[in-house]
């Protein structure tokens, strides 16, 4: 039984406009709303119309915004976008004074906020835009595991993403997890560490 807060405000606007309106709320892979292919792209099955609204995702700037049509939103705007580097010796790799200059981030594919919105970020330690000299680079796998893979095996710098996934994808000793990886995200604070966090301009 499929249960949450969208689908909670799907049902409730049934009920409200059910003259006019029924939503049937169906489960489906991100991947069928949303892809990191070609710079990001509308998904197979919204795009071919199986699907005809996808509902809880991120009002990004960029192209997802010139690709899709978004509602007023639902929530407050409570999720900001920070950077996680790699620690070494107990200290970060990238740290938060860093520009980017020169430097690879890692974006996490098919998830807000999207790579073409490092640039409505701003480094919350200078105030100032990052570097037009950095390189985004996106996984050939979406989702947030194959961005840290990709970040602990040396494929970029910093890694671009919500400030709490990390806190988010921890797991107590012994438990493990469906969804995500949980060794992956083992060493929060010791082996990685955000650099930087409260970033909300890649949202509209």
């Amino acid at each position: 039984t499929l249960q949450g807060f969208g689908k909670d405000m799907a049902d409730g606007l049934t009920a409200l406009c059910s003259a006019d309106l029924e939503i049937q709320v169906v489960q489906a892979n991100w991947s069928d709303c949303w892809s990191s292919a070609d710079g990001g792209s509308v998904g197979a099955k919204l795009l071919d119309g199986t699907l005809d609204a996808c509902t809880t995702y991120t009002h990004t700037r960029g192209v997802r915004d010139n690709l899709l049509e978004f509602s007023n939103a639902m929530l407050k705007d409570n999720r900001p976008a920070g950077l996680i580097s790699l620690l070494k010796g107990g200290k970060p790799m990238v740290d938060g004074m860093d520009d980017l200059s020169g430097k690879k981030v890692i974006d996490v594919g098919g998830w807000a906020p999207t790579a073409d919105t490092i640039v409505n970020v701003e480094n919350k330690c200078t105030s100032k835009k990052y570097s037009a000299n950095l390189t985004m680079v996106v996984p050939s796998k979406d989702g947030n595991d194959a961005a840290m893979k990709l970040l602990r095996d040396g494929g970029g710098d910093v890694m671009y993403l919500y400030a709490d996934q990390a806190e988010k994808y921890q797991c107590a000793d012994g438990v493990t997890q469906t969804e995500w990886d949980c060794k992956l995200w083992a060493g929060f604070g010791t082996e990685y560490a955000y650099v930087q966090t409260g970033k909300f301009g890649y949202a509209l």
